[in-house]
């Protein structure tokens, strides 16, 4: 059953990066705060070669390239965009409260 996880503060995610939270069994999520200032979650793990997106990809916009085969996601739908991953990333829904605490349902 999902439930909601402090992440802790907006300021506490670089803009352009991301900060994982790990949930109660031990799944890694992703949150990616976004240039633009939109922060989004998704499965830290590529779909396809399983490496932390978080620790071993790159983000440019709203685009994470995995850099063990390349492959781009969306971290907005999470929608893979290209061989060789073919499956999409699962997304979580985000909150940002009036205070700056962020918090992500998984």
């Amino acid at each position: 059953m999902a439930r909601w996880y402090a992440v802790g503060r907006l300021t506490d995610i670089a803009v352009g990066s991301s900060l994982v939270v790990e949930t109660d069994g031990g799944h890694p999520v992703a949150v990616w705060h976004l240039a633009d200032g939109r922060v989004f979650a998704t499965d830290d793990r590529c779909s396809h070669y399983f490496l932390s997106l978080h620790g071993a990809g790159r983000l440019n916009g709203a685009e994470v390239t995995c850099l063990g085969h390349e492959a781009r996601f969306d971290v907005t739908t999470g929608a893979a965009l290209c061989p060789p991953a073919r499956l999409p990333l699962a997304t979580y829904d985000v909150v940002v409260d009036d205070d700056g605490r962020v918090r992500v349902r998984a």
